[in-house]
């Protein structure tokens, strides 16, 4: 037998597309009940009524005190979806907890002249109910698109990817690729940064890597090559002839170069070579050919899609717009809104900045779901650190429990700095895991310390130090 407890360590939150609510503290009660349908198959010999299982039911009822804030009360709104988590006994100490993904069915309130006004919500739990207990794991990692480090290429200061000319028989763009599953890959995509002229086709392959490393072993997979036929700027997908057999973890390399016809000075096209992402990408590089293979390092925009729809690479088609911020711009603060999976303690947060001036002097800062800043970093010049490129930085650590928060830079001076970041073709795109948690992260903003917007295609590149992760067992 177990421990005898009380209701008061009880611990429950409510989480959903409008964020995550802490219902602790303020809780009177949590009533869950369990019970099964059942159909009646009592046949005329039967003496005993007889039944056979259906479906299951099951519930929760909470009763709080009404002190929630307005955000916090429309997140319990009838109809909203989410997730239910409650561990009767507290958290600490490897106590049982319990989840279920649930629907809000009802809520009421009570308010009286003389007594303290109180709320009741009413949960149908949808799935079968999860026991967990958690322990903490102290170890050290970086979570967040800008885990793998490297560099944040060079100060940019336009939206658009630098292009590479492919103006004469032999330039050519690869970019290298470590599969990440079996399948069938049946389009390439890249950017088209400029078309002059009447440019020709241009021949787009899959190709297997030689002993060289060089993509010099022939067309990948049984695939034949694609054409282009240049007709607008920004991102296309070009079908390949003959799909590839793809192996997980095999390397490839995602070819552009002319095709029969030559281009020339006049007639041409332009497609990003550098790495839009900085160098220290497992297992990928961008490369380009003019006289012999010239390798680079980072993560280019070009990518791979399967016949499932999965993409693989950076389906990115610029910088993220609007990221030149400084006190006097709208907007004047950008980052990522994401989710921490797990509790853990931050002790900093890594990115990616930029000056287009000396003296630039910003802030770092790391908002809860209730928006209240949790922890920040000063930087009074720029200089102090590097004028571009990752930088990591550093504050007394916090305690963060599992839930939503943003991560954004704010300048606190009229002088320009440059936020790094992506513009993806969908929101799809951006969640491709190449980039680490990348689907638990994207861009948010706002001007004046007003309402924030969500950017569904967009990425910043930025990362949060933790350590003392708490995981499930």
């Amino acid at each position: 037998m177990g421990e005898r407890y009380t209701g008061k360590d009880l611990y429950i939150r409510w989480e959903s597309l409008a964020g995550t609510v802490a219902l602790s503290g303020s809780q009177c009660s949590l009533a869950t009940a369990e019970s099964i349908d059942t159909a009646d198959a009592t046949a005329g010999a039967d003496e005993h009524r007889q039944y056979l299982p259906t479906l299951r039911v099951e519930s929760a009822t909470l009763d709080l005190l009404d002190d929630l804030a307005l955000a916090e009360w429309e997140a319990l709104t009838p109809g909203t979806a989410g997730t239910l988590v409650w561990a009767p006994a507290g958290t600490a100490g490897g106590a049982i907890q319990y989840s279920s993904a649930a629907l809000v069915t009802s809520r009421d309130r009570t308010i009286s002249y003389d007594d303290v006004a109180t709320a009741t919500v009413e949960f149908s739990l949808q799935r079968e109910i999860e026991a967990w207990s958690e322990q903490m794991v102290d170890l050290g990692v970086v979570y967040g698109p800008a885990a793998y480090g490297g560099d944040w290429r060079t100060p940019v200061t336009v939206d658009a990817f630098a292009g590479y000319t492919l103006n004469d028989a032999d330039n050519a763009v690869a970019q290298l690729l470590s599969l990440p599953k079996t399948g069938t890959i049946t389009h390439v995509g890249l950017v088209i940064t400029a078309i002059v002229g009447s440019p020709p086709s241009y021949t787009i392959a899959l190709v297997a890597l030689g002993g060289d490393g060089f993509p010099s072993a022939g067309n990948y997979g049984g695939s034949t090559p694609g054409t282009l036929t240049p007709s607008a700027t920004g991102w296309v997908w070009i079908p390949l002839a003959t799909p590839a057999s793809a192996q997980a973890g095999n390397m490839v390399a995602a070819i552009i170069k002319p095709g029969g016809t030559a281009p020339n000075s006049s007639n041409y096209i332009s497609v990003p070579y550098q790495g839009a992402m900085g160098g220290g990408i497992a297992n990928v590089g961008i490369m380009r050919f003019s006289t012999a293979w010239l390798s680079l390092s980072g993560l280019g925009p070009m990518a791979v899609r399967y016949d499932d729809g999965t993409i693989w690479g950076l389906a990115a088609s610029q910088y993220s717009p609007n990221s030149n911020i400084a006190t006097n711009t709208n907007p004047d603060e950008v980052g990522n809104l994401f989710s921490l999976p797990c509790s853990a303690v931050c002790t900093g947060a890594r990115v990616a900045i930029s000056s287009t001036g000396s003296n630039a002097p910003f802030q770092v800062r790391l908002y809860d779901a209730s928006d209240a800043v949790v922890a920040s970093a000063t930087v009074t010049d720029i200089d102090h650190v590097q004028d571009y490129g990752l930088i990591d930085l550093f504050w007394d650590p916090v305690s963060l429990p599992a839930g939503n928060y943003r991560l954004t830079v704010l300048p606190t001076s009229t002088t320009t700095i440059r936020v790094g970041g992506l513009q993806f073709i969908s929101a799809d795109a951006r969640k491709a895991p190449i980039l680490p948690a990348a689907g638990n992260w994207q861009r948010t903003h706002r001007t004046d310390e007003g309402a924030w917007t969500k950017v569904d295609t967009d990425l910043m590149y930025m990362a949060l130090h933790l350590s003392q992760i708490t995981v499930r067992s």
